[in-house]
């Protein structure tokens, strides 16, 4: 089974590419939705002007306007469009087909890069090897590639991600680099390279190979986490260790919760019943997930009623409302599009009004009241850095590992509009979520005791036996 990173495997399963002789757009069509894309984006976004103001987002639009000036397929249209969404640095604001381009040359067996890297202190390090990299070993130094610093390349990279900070860009590099390294480089045969390998500088010539030979060399000494498995058990010193996997259901209906409901009550029926006095709670490489599952487990540990923001502020917009009345369509409504449109009703088209959402109440029965550590690290996502964040704000717990990329308080909530001739589908944020103690600045969860991530993680976990350490009491 080829490894790819999770977001390509997400395009490949996810987007399907027109033949584009059959979706070639003129530059007039193009000109039109680029001109919708921003008008629409400004109406709709809680704060367009977040990270930059409207002078410079309009500068920019200004300057990606020629390159509109000729026929193109969507597919490189939306390439355009999302550099210039990405531009004004907030994660929840772009063009989601910006990757039909490159399913498109994956299609055609185009070549990847034979790679993957972690990126550390802003330097990019080789941190996985396919067929075709074999000059290359884990751990080395990208020095230069195709001519480009690293420090260029990165820049060039941002460019192409929406991210409200550099390290969440970073982040999402690790997670996407085959797709936008591809579309900074282009389909070449072969990559010249500069390394850096225990302090010796090294040249390399890369070839690019296509998906299907995507296979990394099984390593038994290395530390793969997965996005999906659940856990649970005792460790030494009566400490629980649970890793509840994603806040979704991978195995049928995506949001049925009667599964995790059953594994999450029996895990701690059996820590209750073992005398556990302190639980680690393991959310790296957590996708997230929804509330209707993170909360359950939430109810176990908490202390208090809770909920994931103290302040929780939307904009209405025809795009908004449009995009929650297609909600409503369905069978089985849910109550928060409901109160969502109850309170669209009430408000003008460009006004920010509260959103008031219940607080979750501890759980009805015997809960866990021992020591709770909460271990993340920079692919902890979504409902899993809101999880943490409930619990770091609430005093529930205790929180280890490494920064979230994702962030605690954010401009999220997202929705959709399409454009008019492409037919390209671009997210916006209606809302601007501030997390429950009130901090307004848009970072991650910061842990209250850090643990640093090796760049190449042992199978034996050396992360999560500091956490076991911490959780016992014991120096680290």
């Amino acid at each position: 089974m080829p490894r790819i990173t999770a977001l390509l495997l997400c395009l490949l399963t996810s987007l399907v590419v027109a033949d584009t002789r059959e979706n070639l757009l003129g530059p007039d069509e193009l000109r039109a939705d680029f001109e919708q894309l921003r008008s629409e984006l400004y109406a709709s976004h809680i704060d367009a002007f977040a990270d930059r103001s409207r002078a410079e987002l309009d500068r920019h639009f200004r300057t990606l306007l020629p390159e509109l000036a000729q026929a193109m397929p969507r597919e490189q249209a939306a390439l355009i469009f999302q550099r210039w969404v990405a531009f004004g640095n907030v994660a929840h604001a772009r063009v989601e087909d910006a990757g039909l381009a490159f399913v498109q040359h994956i299609n055609a067996g185009g070549g990847l890069l034979p790679f993957d890297i972690r990126v550390q202190d802003g330097e990019f390090y080789i941190s996985e090897t396919y067929p075709g990299g074999e000059a290359l070993r884990v751990g080395d130094r990208m020095v230069e590639i195709d001519g480009r610093s690293i420090s260029e390349f990165r820049a060039a990279l941002h460019e192409e991600l929406s991210a409200d900070n550099a390290y969440l860009a970073n982040t999402l590099i690790e997670l996407d680099f085959p797709r936008v390294a591809w579309q900074r480089l282009g389909s070449l045969s072969s990559v010249p390279m500069k390394i850096e390998r225990q302090g010796e500088s090294i040249e390399v010539e890369i070839e690019s190979r296509p998906l299907d030979s995507r296979e990394a060399a099984a390593d038994p000494d290395r530390l793969r986490l997965s996005w999906s498995r659940r856990d649970a058990g005792m460790q030494s010193c009566r400490t629980a260790y649970l890793r509840p996997g994603p806040f979704y259901n991978p195995d049928g209906e995506m949001w049925d919760t009667s599964a995790f409901r059953s594994f999450i009550d029996e895990a701690f029926a059996d820590f209750i019943e073992q005398g556990a006095e302190r639980l680690v709670i393991d959310l790296r490489n957590n996708p997230g997930g929804d509330a209707s599952f993170s909360d359950h487990l939430l109810a176990w540990i908490a202390d208090e009623p809770f909920r994931f923001y103290s302040r929780f502020e939307v904009r209405n917009s025809p795009a908004a409302r449009a995009a929650n009345a297609r909600r409503l369509e369905g069978e089985h409504p849910n109550e928060t599009s409901l109160a969502y449109a109850e309170a669209y009703e009430k408000h003008d088209d460009g006004a920010v009004f509260e959103f008031e959402r219940p607080f979750t109440p501890p759980r009805d029965g015997e809960g866990f009241d021992g020591e709770v550590f909460v271990l993340v690290n920079r692919h902890s996502y979504s409902n899993a850095v809101t999880t943490a964040m409930i619990i770091q704000d609430y005093g529930f717990g205790t929180i280890l590992g490494e920064p979230t990329a994702d962030l605690a308080t954010t401009l999220g909530a997202m929705e959709h509009f399409t454009l008019r001739h492409s037919g390209l589908r671009v997210g916006f944020p209606k809302a601007r979520i501030v997390r429950p103690n009130g901090d307004e600045r848009r970072l991650g969860v910061q842990p209250d005791q850090r643990i640093a991530t090796p760049l190449i993680e042992s199978a034996d976990d050396p992360v999560l036996q500091s956490a076991l350490r911490i959780a016992c009491g014991q120096a680290d």
